[in-house]
């Protein structure tokens, strides 16, 4: 699309690559999980690129100032440009939403932070929505329409039935906020995994915050290091791993200490990134709801302490799964009646 007034120009190389680009950066971010972080590296780009060329465009006379006032056929084009742009950012916006709630339980520092960040972009896109260069790039215009339409299919991820959920009790007790979890890429980057799709994530709250007052970094700096964590259904104790460390990241041994229970009903519950050295049980014990099976922790694949759980169709955690999604009993929160998402909060 060009907004110019003059026929139509030529496609540059450069918006053909930019564009080329941002789609495989769009294409790993839906495969990984990380849109928001994605979108937020394209909208940033794009903010870097347009403003450079914006001040091109002005030295040269040619960036589009009032054509707001111009005449029908000319602002009308430049209208769906804007609306276009408006789309866009109101995609990351709603992507941010997530982000900037579940960083409300980070403290107020990390909140003020998101806000300020958040609202400084806006503010620097509209900007420079609202002055345009004469042409505009068909292809960016198009890869910002693209990814705006992928977004509001993944939001419309969540009204798609899913199967029954499997009934849980409590796998802690206490407050708790969940950092991944849902029914799209928009709130979990299980989703893509199909042998981790309805798996949650679970984050620690006391006093407010899911951080430690006077501890700067390492697991203990997290309020849920070191926390009981329960079974969740009664039944027998099929895989056991300890011994992993929780001081490193490390994605050769993704699960770290972990448990999986059998229920005899086709269900195995797997509970996973516990603290080493903390596990209570062993393979072929029989557990009850409730019992204490070991500690929050932070081994394997993670990056700061936290409750991996999910609900499968077999013993092993090898990738070859099929999860079922969950519904915890006894629990309260406005959030406790539907399918838990990333930024629910919500007490056992």
């Amino acid at each position: 699309m060009s907004a110019g007034g003059s026929g139509g120009s030529k496609v540059r190389v450069g918006s053909v690559v930019l564009a080329v680009l941002a789609a495989l950066l769009w294409g790993v971010g839906a495969l990984s999980g990380l849109l928001f972080q994605v979108l937020t590296v394209l909208i940033l780009l794009s903010i870097l690129v347009g403003g450079i060329s914006r001040l091109v465009a002005w030295r040269r006379g040619t960036l589009a100032t009032g054509w707001w006032r111009e005449p029908p056929p000319t602002a009308r084009r430049y209208w769906i440009v804007f609306a276009i742009r408006l789309a866009f950012i109101a995609a990351w916006v709603s992507l941010a939403w997530g982000a900037v709630g579940l960083l409300a339980w980070f403290g107020a520092d990390a909140l003020l932070q998101i806000r300020i960040f958040v609202g400084a972009v806006i503010a620097v896109w509209l900007l420079l929505s609202l002055f345009p260069k004469r042409e505009t790039s068909p292809v960016w215009t198009s890869t910002m329409l693209g990814a705006a339409a992928v977004v509001a299919g993944f939001f419309a991820l969540r009204l798609l039935p899913q199967p029954d959920p499997v009934e849980l009790g409590a796998p802690i007790a206490g407050e708790v906020i969940v950092g991944q979890g849902g029914r799209s890429p928009v709130d979990n980057h299980h989703w893509i995994v199909t042998s981790q799709r309805h798996a949650l994530d679970l984050l620690v709250v006391e006093n407010g915050t899911v951080m430690v007052d006077g501890v700067e970094d390492g697991p203990r700096a997290t309020a849920g290091f070191g926390k009981p964590i329960l079974a969740p259904l009664d039944g027998t104790v099929v895989d056991v791993s300890d011994g992993a460390s929780d001081e490193e990241l490390d994605p050769k041994k993704p699960w770290g200490n972990h448990v999986v229970i059998d229920d005899g009903k086709g269900h195995f519950v797997a509970v996973a990134h516990l603290k080493q050295g903390s596990v209570r049980v062993a393979a072929g014990e029989v557990v009850k709801a409730g019992a204490p099976i070991g500690e929050l922790g932070n081994s394997g694949n993670s990056s700061m302490p936290h409750l991996h759980i999910q609900v499968q169709d077999r013993a092993t955690l090898d990738g070859s799964a099929r999860t079922f999604p969950m519904r915890f009993v006894s629990v309260e929160g406005a959030e406790a009646q539907g399918p838990l998402a990333r930024g629910d909060h919500v007490t056992f």
